[in-house]
């Protein structure tokens, strides 16, 4: 995949939040603040690759560091998305 579909999925994921933010809050705030926290660590970390207005690097420009540290910033966003999922059932 290439950074700006990595980018366009972690924005999806971002906007469902945004919307159900009100009701997790209300069922779990450290979790919304959890949520809120690891979003911003994996779009901060996107922002190092951006080339211009909806532009990044392209994937194979990235080192093995590079690839770690958001595959890391993601999995760490996973865990607490399922427990949106969980929580809002």
């Amino acid at each position: 995949t290439d950074l700006y579909d990595f980018k366009a999925n972690i924005e999806g994921a971002e906007e469902i939040f945004h919307i159900l933010k009100e009701k997790i809050v209300a069922k779990d705030e450290g979790l919304a603040t959890n949520l809120q926290s690891k979003f911003d660590a994996v779009n901060d970390l996107l922002a190092n690759y951006e080339t211009g207005e909806n532009g990044f690097v392209s994937y194979e420009e990235l080192t093995s560091e590079d690839t770690k540290m958001l595959a890391d910033a993601v999995n760490q966003l996973g865990e607490p998305l399922s427990q949106m999922g969980i929580i809002m059932e």
